[in-house]
């Protein structure tokens, strides 16, 4: 393909990869679990300048270092308090991640790669979907990818450079660099995942060679300094009674169990084998092409001037850092996404390699796999629409949210599901008849498509979401319409963090929470006559006695929230009915 006509095509695809990243990330509110605590500590961070200590509700935030926290707090102050605000420093994070990764594969193979790298890691699932939440993980996404792409580079730059077996100092600090920022973001994992999986995977290569060399020396200096200092700024601020919820309860016992289980954190309790689960379906579509892709570098002829050295270092990062993070006690899919921008170099020269040449029996099990991967997007819409007329018939028994998305199943919607899954099929049908055929394999088209499916698919059904996952933070916006948070506000009984957030980051109003029961509850409802009290239904039947739920009258508002119960909201009579 001449220059004239690779420009405006390489300009498209970063165009597509961008929208990817942006699709989707305004139209909708806060999104439970985590979405609407981040959100809040992000706020509390600008209306209070307290950029060092992050604070939940009024209280310290000590589950992480501040850093994460700030590209939101930046972002809510530039265009404005929303949850589209707020959600907008994601998908910058994700775009620089792109970009990143983009320079890196240009480094190790072409241009050509590095654009069908881009487009891969934006649509890859694990990466998308969490792209476009209110989290401080996709700038720990960026850190370690920063991280793997200075230390895949320390190895080939010293490799190219007349034989000498030392690291590149240069790719080698920023190595260390991005170690130190990734603790700023998310504490001791954020190095866990760049050291951890890259010395490993080095050693098996047998490059022990990267060890010699006294820039190490200044590099753990550097993140040691950046590990410390953070503790003791807490110490500096509030003594060791800051900095000891950091240490015991969000860096001991996020690796082992609390034996004493005073102190029980989510996520924890699971198997060892749980991200032999989880992991793998965070590589959709994607994975389908994975284990060809880790064994072309090893056994297949690259194009002149490609890095193989690189290649092979990066095919090993997500599987060794999956086995290295079951050790700890917490676990949750969330965790392995730093991981996933390491796959895609490998991913977008495979594909560049394949469009080039068919002649490499190592690339020749692409073929299989990239024909389904053009069925992917039109099996996801019939299986989309063939849910949405399960719903529709009454076959199963609904939830709230469920009624709401079933209310959308029209004849309309459901045509234009079923004209758009068979035009997409037409589509599929051509472009897996050229793999199979052992025409030029159209890896960037692919791509492409996965990434105007992505953007399509975010822009339109993200909304539907509110009913499953925003429940929250519409009850937030109805009890403000009410009036129900005028001072002194409803008194919360057993309310979760995203119930607590998201009134906090919607309204700007805390409030007071109870997690009491028996007789401390009764007094404590006696004593606040024609009070509100908003309650989580099913703690109320459970904890409190009949004595005190007699004190209390429905108003008759209730709202679904979630696998956690309903939320109704009451007031307090000053004798039991």
């Amino acid at each position: 393909m001449s220059r004239r006509r690779r420009l405006p095509l390489a300009a498209f695809a970063g165009l597509c990869a961008l929208a990817v990243c942006f699709a989707g990330t305004t139209d909708h509110g806060l999104w439970a679990p985590d979405e609407p605590r981040v959100a809040s500590i992000e706020a509390d961070l600008l209306a209070h300048a307290e950029w060092l200590v992050p604070h939940f509700l009024g209280k310290p935030f000590l589950e992480k270092p501040p850093l994460g926290f700030w590209p939101g707090a930046g972002c809510l102050a530039l265009c404005g308090r929303s949850a589209g605000s707020a959600r907008l420093a994601s998908g910058l994070a994700s775009a620089s991640t792109l970009g990143l990764v983009f320079f890196l594969t240009q480094r190790l193979a072409n241009v050509a790669a590095a654009l069908r790298a881009a487009l891969v890691l934006a649509t890859t699932w694990g990466f998308f979907w969490y792209g476009h939440r209110i989290l401080v993980d996709p700038w720990l996404v960026l850190a370690v990818a920063a991280g793997h792409g200075c230390a895949t580079l320390a190895q080939t730059e010293a490799a190219a450079s007349a034989g000498l077996r030392r690291p590149h100092p240069g790719w080698l600090l920023g190595a260390y660099a991005s170690a130190s920022l990734a603790f700023w973001v998310k504490g001791p994992v954020g190095p866990g995942m760049i050291l951890g999986p890259g010395l490993l995977h080095a050693l098996l290569l047998r490059r022990g060679w990267l060890l010699r060399s006294p820039w190490h020396l200044a590099g753990l200096g550097l993140l040691g300094a950046a590990c410390a200092a953070w503790p003791l700024l807490l110490y500096a601020r509030g003594g060791w009674g800051l900095v000891e919820p950091f240490l015991r309860d969000n860096v001991l016992y996020r690796l082992i169990e609390d034996p004493s289980g005073r102190v029980v954190l989510g996520h924890q309790g699971k198997p060892l084998y749980t991200y032999l689960l989880s992991g793998p379906p965070l590589l959709l579509p994607w994975l389908l092409l994975w284990p060809a892709a880790v064994l072309w570098p090893r056994r297949g002829a690259l194009p002149p001037r490609w890095r193989r050295e690189g290649l092979v270092f990066l095919a090993g990062l997500f599987p060794w850092g999956l086995l290295l993070l079951s050790i700890p006690a917490t676990k949750r899919s969330l965790y392995l996404v730093p991981l996933i921008p390491s796959t895609a170099p490998l991913l977008g020269a495979c594909l560049a390699a394949r469009d080039r040449t068919r002649a490499q029996t190592a690339l020749r099990s692409l073929d299989g796999a990239g024909a389904w991967l053009w069925f992917g997007p039109s099996l996801l819409l019939l299986t989309v629409l063939g849910a949405g007329l399960v719903l529709k018939s009454g076959l199963v028994p609904l939830r709230p949210h469920l009624e709401d998305l079933a209310h959308l199943v029209t004849p309309w919607t459901a045509s234009a599901l079923l004209a758009a899954a068979l035009g997409l099929g037409v589509l599929g049908w051509r472009g897996a008849r050229d793999s199979l055929l052992g025409r030029r394999a159209p890896g960037l088209r692919l791509a492409l498509l996965y990434a105007a499916f992505a953007t399509c698919g975010a822009s339109l059904l993200f909304p539907l979401g509110e009913s499953s996952f925003g429940r929250r933070s519409a009850m937030a916006r109805e009890l403000a319409r009410m009036g129900a948070l005028a001072p002194p506000g409803p008194l919360g009984l057993w309310l979760d963090e995203s119930g607590l957030g998201s009134v906090a980051f919607e309204t700007g109003v805390r409030l007071e929470n109870y997690y009491g029961h028996g007789e401390d509850l009764e007094a404590l409802l006696a004593a606040h006559p024609g009070r509100l009290v908003l309650a989580r239904l099913r703690l109320l039947e459970r904890l409190a006695p009949p004595r005190a739920r007699r004190l209390l009258v429905p108003t008759g508002k209730r709202w679904y929230t979630g696998g956690k119960g309903d939320c109704a909201l009451f007031r307090v009579v000053s004798e039991p009915r």
